[in-house]
């Protein structure tokens, strides 16, 4: 018998172990948990036993050992199932594959205790199928791994812009050229998109804007900006509202979008994270080609800086706008993700 050097998993969830609030390493543990069930039931053994006393991680590594074969079912071993009914899966015949399933997704219910993974829901309404797999559990901890990745990016991202206000972000953006990783497996999803958007809560432009269509903006408006004298900062100020007014009112449009997209309940939850990455991008796309107009404006005006942006009447109307669709959209993702 081999020595481990570890700690059971009932052991750490009964400690909260830190460990384990990682959402990357609780998908590595379920990971190896299903492929050692695969590994098992392919050579005709059923372990009949599987929770988290019968677990072990190892210290250094954190992999996963699954132990106490006593219980474990064989075609040469009958005899030796274990007593399903004193883990409460009574309701499968001892032996039956299906047992181990259920055991994994009471290991998955634990887990949740000390951090509540990404699809963990799906995954314990999987393990309870009667056409569970360790293929289609494969799957749904590999989605959940892109869904973490893209929602991380997309909370950075809501951070940046709202908490910290567009001008912190667009100031952010002249300092870094490092662009949010969007996992490709979240490219493939291509649902079918909403073409149209409501017009309604655009912003209207002013009778002496500088602005003009988005491929043509930038050369006048950084033109115009850098001939404002610095005295006439009202003046200024307006001409910057201007100029970045059609960025923020094709941000906003993204947002009518995505507001459009979340009330269409013939949508999966993936085909809304793909509404997500896309107006992902095109925020990045319109805050990165307003950085030469907030450029133009703070060298134009010493003693403004990039946050002048925030006080225009069009980054107003977009954050007040940004705010309401991202939480509402998010809610309803998270609740078909689940």
């Amino acid at each position: 018998m081999d020595y481990i050097d570890g700690a059971t998993l009932a052991e750490m969830i009964r400690w909260r172990d830190p460990w384990l609030e990682d959402e990357a390493h609780v998908g590595q543990l379920l990971r190896e948990l299903v492929d050692v069930v695969d590994y098992l039931h392919r050579h005709n053994v059923v372990h009949c036993d599987i929770k988290p006393d019968n677990i072990m991680v190892t210290s250094n590594a954190k992999h996963l050992v699954l132990i106490d074969f006593d219980k474990c079912y064989t075609d040469a071993l009958n005899y030796t199932s274990g007593h399903p009914g004193k883990y409460g899966l009574t309701e499968d015949a001892a032996g039956r594959t299906l047992l181990d399933f259920r055991g994994i997704g009471h290991v998955a219910e634990r887990l949740c205790e000390v951090h509540r993974f990404t699809r963990s829901r799906r995954f314990v309404k999987a393990c309870a199928s009667e056409a569970v797999s360790c293929e289609k559990l494969r799957r749904i901890l590999d989605r959940a791994s892109v869904w973490h990745g893209v929602s991380k990016g997309v909370a950075w991202v809501a951070f940046m812009g709202v908490a910290a206000g567009v001008g912190g972000y667009i100031f952010y953006l002249t300092e870094s050229s490092e662009l949010t990783h969007v996992p490709a497996e979240a490219e493939s999803i291509v649902p079918e998109r909403v073409d149209t958007a409501p017009q309604s809560t655009l912003m209207p432009p002013r009778e002496t804007s500088v602005a003009k269509s988005i491929n043509e903006s930038k050369p006048s408006d950084i033109e115009v900006l850098s001939t404002i004298a610095p005295s006439s900062a009202d003046s200024a100020l307006t001409a910057l509202d201007d100029a970045v007014r059609p960025y923020f009112n094709d941000m906003i449009a993204g947002l009518n979008r995505l507001d459009q997209a979340h009330l269409d309940l013939s949508l999966t939850a993936d085909q809304l994270m793909t509404y997500w990455i896309d107006y992902q991008r095109l925020e990045r796309e319109k805050l990165e080609a307003m950085i030469p107009i907030v450029e133009a404006f703070t060298e134009s005006h010493p003693g403004q800086t990039s946050s002048a942006v925030n006080s225009t009447r069009s980054c107003i109307a977009y954050l007040s706008r940004s705010q309401t669709v991202k939480k509402r959209f998010l809610a309803e993702m998270d609740r078909r993700s689940n």
